[in-house]
């Protein structure tokens, strides 16, 4: 088993795509390191190269870097981007953004997907920013951090790779503590700790860390994860179940056979993973054996085009790659951030001249150095998180690697604040300008949103219904926007209006003016789709139930053949094993059996 997980890692890693930048792209002359600042002015960023300004307020940018260590000899530092809110609204608001991987760098949101611009060519061909609209610094302020230490614009002066997630969660405490004397105005603002993918682990380490640190001036109001990878014990099972639901794999057929076969073996190596958790209190976050659902699913529509070999995109299953790249080369404008975040002139504009080597979205060596054996899935978190703050699920319904299914999966497994899952049986219709975009439940401080037609990066294909979401998440009070630029979202969570008010009648254009036919509009969709809703909910539950049968069965066949948990066990390792980040440009020099989840 090994040497075959350890050949798919190769393939994968040679399927990355490699840059042709001249040398001294690769190679930045290195700023010496200064002294730590503390005067807020010394961040300021200005003059991004090309940024084209476009509306009005628009905002101010602050970046660098910050020590998140009390080591002076690994002199660790975590790089930062603050864009600062364009719109003051009732109270102060600030969100804390990670990517995932584990090393993949936050300039993926702050370039692609919840930043203020996105990048543009101009008639000369350069590369240059435009500001956009739909970011999430709106109506808060958003902080970019590269961790842990090693990813993208961060450094240490040694290889001071951290290896478990608390060992994170410590540096972004004291990150914080520096972060917070830079800008004291920030302190006990309302926070919101946020991330996706392999953030789906960091986010609740970091808020957990956060709630066992009492003296830190931040008064955490939230959690928000895409797309997490957050629970092994519920999401693995997910694949075969997301591809029957979403018709990738046809029951009967021989790939139906082969990827059934292989959620068989998955269900064992998930029991000997609970079992070994009643000893160690660990879960494992990763399992290798499951990793093999979702490439089994996505080799099975292998086809030749224009003679290459090509597969679905593991992160938006609309969309194809080259085999085995599977996602790899995904999001196109992948390419033109890199080249763009390693030319000179932007990483002195971003302050981040004091690391040595140039900007990567994804290091290799602080992914092989996290391999977080000694820390349990973030998901044995998330009960005692909830007796503290709220916490938002939000996930693309065109994603394979953190489906949608596999996180509904882990609200109906999860126990917390005195019951388990939903008490609901439907969830309730979310629309935009009478159109539906969404599935929304919360119920004890949990809520969990499915985005129609998005992928692994939902903000890339839904960016307005996006920042709805985070404006209805984060309670911000629209009326108290006295700009004329503000935006007309025209939306509504079952009879809920984005002003909070239960009238699903109302224009929001900025003044409440009724209007019968979008009110008659809502009504027929709200039937339409509430029946529709309900039959998927019947139908997920029998799937679920049909998944726990097969376990059950599984394990009543390992019982009458006289297997024991201990001899699974003993033929098993524990390493991690996970699938690469989205689009990734780092290379394997050691055929590295680790894989990401962006």
């Amino acid at each position: 088993m090994d040497s075959v997980i350890r050949k798919r890692a190769e393939e994968q890693f040679r399927a990355r795509r490699e840059y042709s930048e001249d040398d001294d792209l690769k190679k930045v002359a290195r700023a010496p390191v200064p002294p730590f600042s503390r005067q807020k002015q010394d961040y300021k960023i200005n003059d991004l190269p090309n940024l084209q300004r476009t509306r009005d307020p628009s905002f101010e940018m602050y970046g660098g870097h910050v020590p998140s260590t009390t080591d002076s000899e690994s002199n660790s530092h975590l790089y930062f981007a603050l864009v600062e809110a364009r719109q003051k609204t009732d109270k102060t608001r600030t969100i804390f953004w990670f990517n995932g991987g584990p090393g993949c760098s936050s300039f993926d949101a702050l370039m692609m997907e919840v930043g203020p611009f996105n990048l543009i060519k101009n008639e000369k061909g350069e590369l240059g920013l435009k500001e956009k609209e739909y970011g999430w610094h709106e109506y808060a302020n958003i902080v970019f951090i590269d961790q842990p230490v090693g990813t993208g614009y961060s450094y240490a002066q040694t290889d001071s790779y951290v290896h478990e997630l608390d060992q994170a969660a410590d540096q972004f405490i004291t990150f914080l503590n520096n972060f917070y004397e830079i800008f004291p105005e920030l302190k006990n603002t309302d926070t919101y700790i946020s991330g996706e993918s392999y953030a789906g682990q960091y986010v609740p380490y970091f808020a957990n860390k956060v709630i066992e640190t009492p003296d830190l001036p931040l008064n955490l109001k939230g959690l928000m994860i895409g797309n997490g990878w957050i629970d092994p014990i519920s999401q693995y099972p997910a694949y075969a179940q997301f591809a029957h639901a979403e018709g990738l794999i046809q029951p009967g057929t021989k790939a139906d056979k082969e990827m059934m076969d292989l959620v068989e073996r998955c269900e064992k190596s998930l029991n000997s993973a609970l079992t070994r958790e009643e000893k160690t209190g660990i879960l494992q976050i990763y399992i290798s054996e499951c990793e093999l659902i979702m490439d089994q699913i996505t080799g099975s529509h292998r086809k030749y085009e224009n003679g290459k070999a090509t597969c679905l995109n593991t992160y938006d299953y609309r969309l194809r790659d080259e085999y085995p790249a599977c996602g790899m080369n995904w999001p196109n404008e992948l390419h033109d951030v890199t080249e763009y975040l390693r030319k000179e002139s932007v990483t002195k504009a971003f302050n981040a001249r004091a690391r040595a080597e140039s900007w990567t979205e994804c290091n290799v060596k602080v992914s092989r150095e996290l391999t977080a054996i000694h820390s349990t899935a973030s998901v044995r978190l998330l009960p005692k998180i909830l007796k503290h703050t709220k916490v938002l699920l939000f996930a693309g319904d065109k994603d394979i690697v953190c489906n949608y299914q596999g996180i509904e999966n882990l609200v109906d497994n999860l126990e917390w604040n005195g019951g388990k899952g939903f008490s609901g049986d439907t969830p309730q219709l979310w629309s935009m300008h009478g159109n539906p975009v969404g599935e929304w439940q919360a119920e004890r401080n949990l809520t969990y949103v499915r985005v129609y037609n998005a992928s692994h990066m939902v903000p890339i294909d839904a960016p307005e219904p996006m920042l709805d979401l985070i404006t209805r998440y984060m309670e911000v009070d629209l009326k108290s926007v006295k700009s004329s630029d503000n935006y007309n979202f025209e939306s509504a969570v079952g009879d809920i209006n984005e002003f909070g008010e239960e009238d699903s009648s109302v224009s929001w254009a900025g003044s409440h003016k009724k209007s019968g036919s979008f009110a008659l509009l809502l009504i027929i969709i709200g039937v339409a789709v509430g029946g529709f809703l309900w039959i998927r909910r019947r139908r997920r539950q029998m799937l679920v139930h049909d998944y726990s049968q097969l376990r059950a069965n599984t394990l009543s066949q390992e019982q009458e053949q006289g297997i024991e948990t201990s001899d699974r066990r003993s033929n098993e390792q524990i390493e991690s094993e996970r699938l690469f980040d989205v689009g990734s440009d780092i290379d394997s020099d050691e055929g590295d059996s680790n894989k990401h989840k962006e």
